[in-house]
């Protein structure tokens, strides 16, 4: 019988916090491709597992500098990278990072606050994160004018994407129809998630927020069946994640601007089917329970 080898868990924490490697770029665009899309790739061998040990940002910049690359593409593969490190454990040191990128590089900076404004819409386990670091660019940057630039940017997304018509296809064997419904509608929710957490972190005024919840009211009950999921599952997405902000914002008027839809879709059987009547009820709860989710 061989020997096993076993490992203290100080070396597996060792080795997650210094090992770095780059991915092979067929490798990151399939994971990309997952990430992005909840796609998954019909494969009929698995993906062979291509990484080159190295220094990260080193190898990076040997690259931009072997390439000639230009400065801006420079800049945004920084901010990118960032971006691609940033979680709760490390954020006061990323924000950091990518607080210097804002203040050194002017010229881009719209570029810049597009990019983290596509992140916070394709990634939307963090679009608090992606909120937060928001936050954090306006207080330190207050000359960038990055509210009004972020604000612009959630008012160009409603607009290219709210009428869009997003149903799933009664076909369900053709696969590359499916996703691409699931996708768009995906993106359409998503987006309200993080302009949702735009405003958790005052970035998003209160009226844009209801402006937008009321165009989402019109849209319910003016669509067909077929397409009433897309904007249900948005009006119930931005009450799960910003509904006691909203609250505290303004307790007097939160029913009537809110909730009394809520209470009205949970009667109309007709029109709602269970499962979202479900969804709604659940947020009623919520509210009465002053949001506590335990």
């Amino acid at each position: 019988m061989s020997q096993i080898q076993t490992y203290s868990f100080n070396f597996i924490e060792d080795l997650s916090n210094n090992f770095k490697a780059t991915l092979d770029q067929e490798l990151v665009d399939c994971l990309m491709e997952i990430k992005k899309h909840n796609k998954f790739i019909k494969r009929k061998s698995p993906i062979k597992m291509k990484y080159v040990i190295s220094t990260s940002q080193k190898w990076r910049n040997e690259r931009e500098s072997n390439e000639n690359i230009s400065q801006e593409l420079q800049v945004i593969n920084n901010l990118q990278y960032n971006l691609n490190k940033i979680s709760d454990k490390n954020f006061i040191d990323i924000t950091d990072l990518i607080t210097k990128i804002f203040k050194k590089n002017f010229d881009f900076e719209n570029k810049l606050i597009g990019i983290i404004f596509e992140k916070g819409i394709n990634e939307n386990m963090y679009s608090s994160i992606y909120g937060n670091l928001v936050y954090n660019l306006d207080l330190s940057c207050p000359d960038k004018n990055i509210k009004l630039k972020m604000e612009k940017l959630c008012n160009d997304f409603i607009s290219e994407n709210i009428n869009k018509n997003t149903k799933l296809p009664n076909n369900y064997e053709n696969y590359e129809e499916l996703c691409n419904s699931f996708k768009e509608k995906e993106k359409f929710v998503n987006g309200f998630k993080f302009i949702s957490s735009l405003f958790n972190y005052s970035i998003v005024e209160y009226d844009l927020i209801l402006t937008y919840y009321k165009n989402l009211e019109l849209n319910i009950n003016n669509s067909n069946d077929e397409y009433k999921p897309k904007f249900l599952d948005t009006l119930i997405c931005i009450l799960n994640n910003s509904g006691e902000n909203l609250y505290k914002f303004n307790k007097n008027d939160f029913d009537k601007n809110f909730m009394n839809f809520v209470s009205n879709l949970v009667k109309n059987k007709c029109s709602v089917k269970a499962k979202y009547r479900f969804k709604l009820m659940d947020l009623i709860d919520l509210h009465k329970n002053n949001w506590n989710t335990n």
